[in-house]
């Protein structure tokens, strides 16, 4: 039986900085099988051309090339449904995620044209604003955490251990080349009525996932959101080093 190749296997075409370097530009390419940039300023760290000027924003430091690329997007197309087996890469994903104690207190539920009355209910659960556009995503994904250990004892990190495993299919996303877009306001409530999400479990993050849209069919609000700028506090805001508010953390 033959291999499956990258795009069979659900893999976007990678998109590599500029000027990384040699080792990590084979390891992308062995990974993804993607054509690769190259620049002559080795220090330089870009994206390819294609990708110029489509994401106005803040550049960010020399991250690796996958968190550069994403982007909490609304922008999807609603008549290309995300395939099953990308969303099970996404739960996949997910899955191996780390946690505190090997607890692994995430739970899913999947929201997609498998059970469109499902996907019609999710949608009402989200709030006003983010129904504005979240409407057109083929794809919601309810994020659960599980509030107890197997022994019973409260687990405090539940919440910290879902957004692990959230940001690990968040990322898949990515290189899936979708959309993703978590969203907080939804009525958690009427979720948990709506899809029987038992006591001890508590529903805190619906997420979005479409094939990437056309931006122009967005609230003249979001369009402007979309196609602005990615803003993050600066980094001695951020990270202090050897005591609180100490600077030098970022420093090197």
């Amino acid at each position: 039986m033959r291999s499956e190749t990258p795009r069979e296997m659900g893999l976007a075409p990678a998109y590599f900085p500029l000027g990384g370097s040699h080792a990590a530009l084979t390891e992308w390419r062995t990974c993804t099988g993607a054509r690769v940039a190259s620049a002559t300023d080795a220090d330089h760290l870009s994206v390819v051309p294609s990708l110029q000027g489509t994401l106005p924003m803040e550049e960010p430091a020399d991250i690796y090339p996958l968190l550069r690329r994403r982007r909490s997007s609304r922008s999807m197309d609603p008549e290309r449904p995300v395939d099953a087996a990308w969303v099970r890469r996404l739960l996949e994903a997910a899955r191996w995620a780390p946690s505190s104690g090997n607890g692994q207190p995430w739970r899913y539920i999947v929201f997609d044209q498998r059970v469109p009355e499902a996907l019609e209910r999710a949608r009402a659960c989200l709030s006003a604003g983010n129904q504005a556009w979240a409407r057109q995503a083929p794809t919601l994904i309810l994020s659960i955490a599980k509030l107890t250990r197997d022994d019973g004892a409260t687990n405090t990190k539940a919440e910290h251990d879902l957004g692990l495993a959230n940001m690990c299919l968040l990322l898949q996303a990515v290189a899936l080349g979708l959309h993703c877009r978590p969203m907080g306001a939804f009525d958690a409530q009427a979720a948990r009525q709506a899809f029987h999400i038992p006591a001890g479990y508590a529903p805190l993050v619906m997420i979005a996932v479409g094939h990437p849209g056309d931006v122009s069919v967005l609230p003249p609000d979001l369009i402007e959101k979309e196609r602005g700028p990615r803003r993050r506090k600066p980094l001695h805001d951020l990270a202090f080093l050897g005591e609180w508010d100490a600077p030098g953390a970022a420093d090197g």
